[in-house]
């Protein structure tokens, strides 16, 4: 693509005996795309059909269909982003776009869903004016909805809040997510407030059928460490108690430099460990996690952020 060219020099016209000066605007510096466009309105066989995507970035980027396909009888113009042509068969049609320019790139899952013709046309030829509108006939395809009730349907964890967190999920249809209020409606199938196993009520609607239970852990949320201090040849690890009513923190550490961590665990009362028999003049690497064991399944919160000692004494 062409870079865009900054001015250097005014441009100048001879009025009278006088200059006048037309200063150049200088250009947007680049910038990756980022795409805005993230629903898209319905198709109907036989009828026009024209979407233009829009996205942020400079220069504008050019677009591709990375993953999927768009329905039948519509493309993508990679220049301008814009979809368009007469779909021919019904159905959901699911793909994956990009947009991209020479600072970066983003990409974006989108969906076209094409409904049989509803059988409405007004379109009367130009050279004969009184010709009275005629409907087309086009073959109707019966549109059948996704049934979930036999689908594997996933929901990623989900850190405590001590709220209820029944609409805070997001569910996957395989690696397909899916979108509330547009393919699904939720209820739920529990308190869905502690640290442990939840439940929701997934209903399908317009592309989807059907009714799941869908299960989904409650995790503790991510400890921070918040003091480390050095010994002689110990550390003193500090964190902050984690809400949950955690059942155990375990405390990792490893020499800077090396791959392979050490842990250990500790009771969910305490908040501080003294790690011993460290090497004199080395530097260690620290992370805390927390766990809350329910029904002998124990929940776990991600790791904190690593930090680093200073020199063992």
């Amino acid at each position: 693509m062409l870079r865009k060219l900054i001015a250097s020099a005014a441009a100048f016209a001879v009025l009278g005996f006088g200059l006048v000066s037309v200063s150049a605007a200088q250009a947007a510096p680049d910038a990756a795309p980022s795409i805005i466009t993230s629903v898209l309105p319905e198709g109907e066989i036989g009828h026009t059909y024209k979407r233009k995507l829009t996205a942020t970035g400079t220069p504008s980027p050019g677009w591709t269909i990375v993953s999927g396909s768009l329905p039948d009888g519509l493309s993508l113009s990679s220049w301008s982003g814009e979809i368009s042509g007469t779909p021919t068969k019904t159905g959901v049609f699911d793909f994956i776009i990009e947009a991209s320019n020479e600072s970066g790139s983003d990409t974006e899952s989108l969906m076209i869903k094409v409904v049989a013709d509803s059988g409405t046309s007004t379109d009367v030829p130009v050279d004969d004016p009184f010709t009275v509108p005629t409907v087309p006939e086009y073959p109707v395809e019966p549109v059948t909805a996704i049934d979930l009730t036999g689908e594997h349907l996933t929901i990623p964890d989900v850190v405590y809040t001590g709220k209820e967190l029944t609409h805070s999920v997001k569910v996957y249809l395989g690696t397909h997510e899916l979108f509330a209020d547009v393919d699904y409606t939720v209820e739920a199938a529990g308190p869905n407030t502690a640290i442990g196993d939840a439940a929701v009520t997934v209903t399908g609607v317009n592309a989807y059928a059907g009714v799941v239970t869908v299960h989904f852990n409650i995790i503790p949320k991510a400890v921070k460490i918040s003091k480390l201090t050095v010994g002689k040849k110990q550390v003193t690890v500090k964190w902050a108690k984690a809400a949950g009513d955690v059942s155990k923190y375990q405390v990792s550490y490893r020499l800077k430099g090396s791959s392979a961590w050490k842990t250990k665990t500790v009771d969910g009362s305490k908040t501080s460990l003294v790690i011993k028999s460290l090497k004199k003049g080395k530097v260690y690497q620290f992370r805390v996690r927390s766990y809350k064991t329910v029904s002998k399944i124990s929940y776990t919160s991600a790791w904190s952020a690593v930090k680093a000692s200073a020199k063992v004494k």
